[in-house]
């Protein structure tokens, strides 16, 4: 028995990719397709393209995979910050909820004031993240 990818594994229609793969790929096709050698994006374009008709496909479950891609951005490294280290749990829920886009009720805090009982509860949507 041979296996080889045939062309509607990946291409055509770009029915077996999933949802999180188009993603990842419309991703990495952004922010770094135009660094790939030549030997490297041949094999890699027509996943490429897969990706973006898959995202661009009217299924049920696309909605929030195609806004996702939206929802990131990429801050050049020469660019200098001092990054915050989040909590991963605040994070893993902030992201899930940019995602899904369900209200979030928060509490604001100054990390220099410490716990305040008193501060009212607010609700907001995030967006999207940016790193």
């Amino acid at each position: 028995m041979e296996w080889q990818r045939t062309k509607s594994l990946w291409g055509g229609a770009g029915t077996l990719m999933t949802g999180s793969q188009a993603v990842a790929f419309t991703l990495l096709a952004r922010y770094i397709r135009n660094k790939f050698p030549d030997v490297l994006s041949a094999d890699i374009e027509p996943l490429f393209a897969a990706a973006e008709l898959r995202l661009s496909q009217q299924r049920p479950d696309n909605r929030n995979f195609r806004r996702w891609v939206d929802k990131t951005a990429w801050v050049d490294g020469g660019f200098e910050l001092m990054r915050p280290k989040p909590n991963p749990d605040v994070l893993h829920t902030v992201s899930t909820a940019a995602f899904f886009e369900p209200e979030l009720v928060v509490t604001y805090r100054a990390a220099y004031k410490g716990q305040k009982e008193d501060e009212p509860p607010r609700r907001l949507c995030p967006l999207a993240l940016v790193e």
